[in-house]
């Protein structure tokens, strides 16, 4: 049985994940589906990545510019912005308020992920 859930709250976290990435360097777009595959729980099919960096580069995150590659063809890299710094901070703000939260009613609840796993 698939876990729709989970499926979303994947979903609703590449953009955040991906600003986290390219908040360290320049990546094109097979990098980033590497290092998001690296991470074990944010793994995407290769092709999906580059609906969210259009998206993303549409509501001004992140820029590209074109390199010409050693091997093959040029590679588009992209890169975060002034407005996806600005984006990036907000969000994790947000999220660490988010994840305190499910901290404080897990507790409250004397809920422990490790004792209590089925």
């Amino acid at each position: 049985m698939s876990d729709k859930w989970l499926f979303q709250l994947k979903k609703g976290s590449y953009e955040l994940a991906i600003l986290l990435l390219l908040n360290t360097r320049p990546m094109y777009g097979y990098e980033i589906t590497q290092q998001l595959k690296d991470t074990g729980e944010l793994s995407i099919a290769g092709g999906a990545i580059y609906p969210i960096l259009k998206r993303m580069h549409k509501y001004k995150m992140i820029d590209f510019y074109w390199k010409e590659s050693e091997k093959g063809p040029s590679k588009k890299y992209y890169y975060i912005n002034n407005n996806g710094i600005r984006t990036l901070k907000a969000r994790m703000l947000k999220y660490h308020n988010l994840y305190h939260a499910l901290c404080s009613l897990e507790k409250k609840g004397e809920f422990n992920v490790d004792s209590k796993m089925l």
